[in-house]
């Protein structure tokens, strides 16, 4: 069974950001998650994605970077 963190990680590389340009919410995030039939709560959720701000320290290594409250952005190494 795939963890939170796994089906956060397919979820936010399958949204698509284009029109809120590169931010994402946990709302659209768990949304789509639930759209796939994933059983996260919100809270759950909410919380792996704040703990994916820090480093990883196994696969899959996507970090988040969290630009507001509810808002985050794929982090950009460098």
């Amino acid at each position: 069974m795939p963890t939170c963190r796994d089906e956060v990680v397919a979820a936010v590389e399958a949204l698509d950001v284009g029109g809120e340009g590169p931010f994402f919410t946990v709302e659209r995030v768990h949304g789509a998650m639930v759209s796939c039939g994933s059983p996260w709560s919100r809270e759950t959720v909410a919380k792996t994605m704040l703990r994916m701000t820090r480093p990883a320290r196994r696969p899959p290594f996507l970090r988040l970077a969290r630009v507001e409250i509810n808002r985050y952005r794929v982090h950009l190494a460098g």
